[in-house]
């Protein structure tokens, strides 16, 4: 039975107020209750307002300060904890500007020089690693290069050629004579120097047999 005074109509025929609801009101995604004031619509469905909340922490979001994965809400702060990349030097989500590096994601202030403390993101000359840590070039010079036995400069690049004991700059192991260039496994030593073939046996008899 229905009062005068308290029925709802649809298409001409009376309803109680809870079968109205749960038969014409929209329904909220997260309580799957009618929704019988005001509706809020996010992510493509309808919910209580109260019940638009972060999936992880609870807390309402209303409908400009949320973030969306896999179609469920989460808040900033919970959204960038789960899913942001982590700087490899704070252990904090990064947020904005991701700068990938030795395998790891940093922020870019955070990405240093281990010895000078130089940030090392904006450096033009890059960096260089050593046993997982990052060097710039010139600290990574002083710490770590290996100098060449001619020229007594620092050997910075991956290649470099070691013979008789030593390291050398590919262009600087040449035969002490002529300075033509020299293969490892491919020349002459004489008094602990390199020599090409025909120079090494100026050196030596010209009955020496060939090594």
């Amino acid at each position: 039975p229905l009062s005068p005074n308290n029925f709802k109509e649809k298409d001409g025929k009376p309803y109680c107020n809870k079968h109205f609801q749960e038969m014409f009101l929209p329904k909220c995604y997260g309580c799957k209750l009618p929704i019988a004031d005001k509706v809020l619509k996010a992510l493509g469905k309808t919910w209580h307002p109260e019940c638009f909340a972060c999936v992880q922490c609870h807390k309402p979001l209303g409908t400009d300060g949320y973030r969306e994965k896999d179609g469920l809400p989460y808040c900033d702060f919970d959204y960038h904890a789960l899913f942001s990349p982590k700087c490899a030097a704070c252990h904090a989500p990064i947020r904005e500007k991701c700068l990938t590096a030795m395998g790891r994601t940093w922020h870019p202030e955070h990405f240093l020089c281990q010895h000078c403390n130089k940030q090392l993101s904006d450096d033009p000359e890059g960096y260089h690693e050593h046993n997982d840590k990052s060097y710039c070039r010139p600290c990574y010079v002083e710490l770590f290069a290996p100098y060449c036995r001619a020229c007594n400069k620092p050997i910075v690049d991956k290649i470099c050629v070691t013979a008789l004991d030593a390291k050398w700059h590919p262009d600087c192991f040449v035969c002490r004579d002529c300075h033509c260039p020299l293969k490892t496994g491919n020349y002459f030593e004489f008094e602990g120097e390199p020599y090409c073939e025909d120079h090494f046996r100026c050196k030596m008899c010209p009955d020496c047999v060939k090594l």
